[in-house]
């Protein structure tokens, strides 16, 4: 019975306490094609969105800066793949427009790839940072956008790839392909952190009464 009622206290406390309550994954996740290049396979895997509300927990924190710099109240990251086979890549709010046109110009592209019949992969866009020196592994990190178009058999196959490059080990990266409904709902996803930010705002603001 002393046991039960020490897990609930526990469970309690990081339902409660600020610092383990300021993540929060964007609600439904989009999926993308991973290549397995040894046994020329592809399988579908999870990419999610959450967000990292970093103002309650930075002690450096400065609310009135934040107000005039996003980046300084929360950070936006991009999960792809699952498990051992996954890694995460970090943009700040500043990014986030960007991220979401690029993604659009994706779309675009992919139609006029279609209707000129067109052979091309090409960087949209980047959004990396280099690691430190003597870090082991890639020297930087982060996401970066391409799109891709192939012409075989007369038909059009036109898409974009996300590489992600771990946020946190140099060793671990990602690069998983995404067809046109795919491009759509991560676009959904990233739309949804402000919404998502302030759903971690009030649910950090309701802990309060547990004090």
């Amino acid at each position: 019975m002393k046991k039960v009622i020490l897990i609930t206290i526990i469970l309690i406390f990081y339902t409660v306490n600020p610092a383990n309550a300021t993540i929060k994954y964007v609600k439904d996740q989009a999926t993308g094609a991973y290549h397995n290049e040894v046994w020329n396979t592809y399988t579908e895997k999870p990419i999610k969105v959450y967000v990292d509300l970093i103002s309650f927990v930075d002690k450096y924190y400065d609310e009135e800066d934040a107000k005039n710099n996003l980046d300084n109240e929360y950070k936006i990251y991009i999960e792809g793949g699952s498990g051992i086979l996954s890694a995460t890549g970090m943009i700040n709010p500043s990014e986030r427009q960007k991220m979401i046109d690029s993604l659009k110009k994706g779309l675009e592209w992919i139609q006029i790839a279609k209707k000129e019949r067109v052979e091309i992969t090409k960087e949209i866009n980047s959004f990396v940072r280099r690691r430190p020196d003597n870090i082991i592994g890639s020297e930087v990190q982060g996401i970066w956008l391409l799109f891709s178009s192939e012409v075989s058999k007369g038909k059009v196959s036109a898409g974009m790839f996300l590489r992600i490059e771990d946020e946190d080990n140099p060793l671990k990266s990602i690069m998983l392909y995404l067809e046109e409904g795919q491009i759509k709902k991560l676009i959904t996803l990233i739309e949804k952190v402000p919404d998502t930010v302030e759903e971690i705002k009030k649910n950090i603001s309701k802990s309060d009464l547990f004090q």
